[in-house]
């Protein structure tokens, strides 16, 4: 459907809805005669207004050069001390313009946002009504300001708004080419935006990306608040759009909403802009759609989602970012494995945190979500890391119970070997890790023998760099080998993996190996622990 179709459409859905509802189709079938196509849009909308918010069609995205031209063309026109210089954007219900002030007492741009759809659509007009409302009543350097409100020669009311030059945070971020921690102050800055609306008493209600400009300063600007709401307030009061993939739980039932629910749509964007992938998978354009993901699929651990293939359902959906591990990675000036292995620090925590379908278990104010941030990015312990064990999605079946497992490796392996540290603390195993477990001081010749020791699990990490360092070959490993050689038979189990496709020392060929870089290879390693923790269980 075209967009001349579509706001035809809509003008017959209006006016159906002030008819009895007995009446409504009759009136459509007249008003849509000779046109199937729109007949059955408007039937359609009829029926989702009659449904419940869960059911109700929700558009993504209209491209807006398809809009027709409103009935009134303000390029040129003087409103009150403003004229409006040229078209920026025309949307359903409102078009945006440049301009700048004239009377000449003030040099100032702005943008002229001018609701032509006034009178006409109540949505639309409470819409409008409700983002000049909030925006005359906060003041804040990261929140776009108002200026003034005026009326066109035909009555129409149009906003007189800051001028903001930005682009959509998650493309300014990756046009730029920012590493993971240089986008978390600019995450900060919008924190900071955010916890002064709340203490003005609103919730935004529509947080995303596009809502979230970066200016050619670098700077945040929090744009459109047609959608923000006093705390405490319902979000089908108004009947107020949003969008639902960025929407919490507690925002698509129709509850009350709170700072959390900000909070909450604002991980989704933090997943977006540091990870690179939505934290769920998304099938399909309604809300009902939408609302089962959001509602019962646990978000992903962003390390693992990184690398996550979209499914054939997703694409042809389009509700999925198709960018492959290596262009997300890229686009943070870095390797994957590096991006893995940051994303397996409590960064990933901070990020799970946020978007939990219970508000309690959420971060309960921006201003938590970043000190959290601050702290991961100084090295501190983290909130969110005393929550580990409710945060992360646990696999019951491959429950480790506590398995020792020494990781011996090379140097140079150290990103894949920290992400395979991660994954396996996920499991519920306890790793030994040098750079994590070898205290200031302590002796290295001394200590591994004794990590080995008491290990259950010897885990020889594999790759064409280890191989080629021959103190690695003839040092490290040899190390560990002769330690776990001096136990009991059957004590301690080795295990070769390879990191990458190489070949395997002869003293590692006895025992089985797996490929983890292989599809399903650590889920192959994770069985073969796992096996070993139950025998650990039948001795004790």
């Amino acid at each position: 459907m075209n967009a001349t179709d579509w706001q035809r459409a809509q003008t017959v859905f209006s006016a159906a809805l002030n008819l009895p509802e007995s009446e409504r189709e009759a009136y459509c079938a007249q008003a849509t005669s000779g046109n199937p196509e729109l007949s059955r849009v408007v039937l359609e909308l009829l029926a989702a207004d009659r449904a419940s918010a869960l059911d109700r069609p929700y558009v993504a995205e209209i491209p807006q050069a398809d809009f027709a031209e409103p009935a009134e063309n303000l390029v040129g026109a003087i409103l009150g001390n403003y004229r409006c210089e040229r078209l920026v954007s025309t949307g359903l219900f409102s078009t945006v313009y440049f301009g700048h002030r004239v009377d000449g007492l003030l040099r100032r741009d702005v943008a002229v946002k001018h609701l032509h759809a006034d009178g006409r659509d109540l949505r639309a007009s409470t819409r409008f009504t409700n983002e000049v409302d909030v925006l005359a009543l906060i003041d804040h350097h990261a929140i776009c300001r108002i200026h003034d409100v005026v009326l066109t020669e035909k009555g129409h009311r149009c906003a007189i708004l800051e001028w903001i030059s930005g682009r959509r945070i998650d493309d300014a971020c990756d046009a730029d080419r920012l590493s993971v921690r240089e986008r978390i102050p600019i995450l900060e800055s919008l924190l900071q935006a955010l916890s002064y609306l709340h203490e003005s008493g609103f919730v935004h209600g529509d947080l995303k990306s596009e809502h979230v400009q970066v200016t050619g300063k670098g700077r945040i600007k929090l744009i459109d608040l047609g959608t923000a709401r006093a705390i405490g307030q319902p979000a089908t009061a108004g009947n107020f759009g949003f969008t639902p993939d960025f929407a919490s739980p507690e925002q698509l039932r129709g509850r009350v909403l709170d700072a959390r629910s900000d909070v909450y749509s604002l991980g989704v964007l933090m997943y977006k802009v540091l990870v690179g992938r939505y934290p769920m998978p998304l099938k399909g354009g309604l809300v009902h759609q939408v609302a089962d993901a959001v509602l019962n699929i646990p978000p992903g651990i962003p390390a693992e989602i990184l690398l996550e293939r979209a499914t054939e359902s997703e694409l042809a959906a389009m509700r999925t970012d198709m960018r492959t591990a290596q262009a997300i990675a890229h686009a943070r000036a870095t390797s994957v494995q590096t991006l893995q292995a940051l994303l397996s620090t409590d960064l990933s925590l901070i990020l799970l945190r946020a978007v939990q379908k219970d508000p309690k278990d959420r971060y309960q104010s921006a201003d938590e979500l970043a000190a959290d941030l601050r702290s991961w990015m100084h090295q501190r312990s983290t909130v969110a890391a005393l929550h580990r064990a409710t945060l992360l999605r646990k696999d019951t079946h491959m429950q480790l119970d506590s398995l020792r497992v020494f990781l011996c490796h090379c140097s140079d392996d150290k990103a894949e070997v920290r992400v395979l540290y991660a994954k396996l603390r996920n499991l519920g195993a306890l790793p030994w890790l040098d750079e994590e477990d070898l205290l200031p001081g302590q002796e290295w010749e001394e200590e591994i023998p004794k990590a080995v020791q008491h290990s259950d699990v010897v885990i020889v990490c594999l790759s064409e760099h280890s191989l080629t360092k021959k103190g690695y070959v003839q040092k490290e490993i040899r190390f560990a080998l002769d330690a776990a050689d001096e136990q009991p038979p059957g004590k301690i189990f080795v295990i070769p993996v390879r990191l990458s496709d190489c070949d395997v020392p002869d003293r590692l060929k006895r025992w089985q190996w797996v490929n983890l870089f292989d599809t399903g290879g650590f889920e192959r390693l994770a069985k073969a622990l796992k096996l070993r923790a139950a025998q650990n269980q039948s001795r004790s």
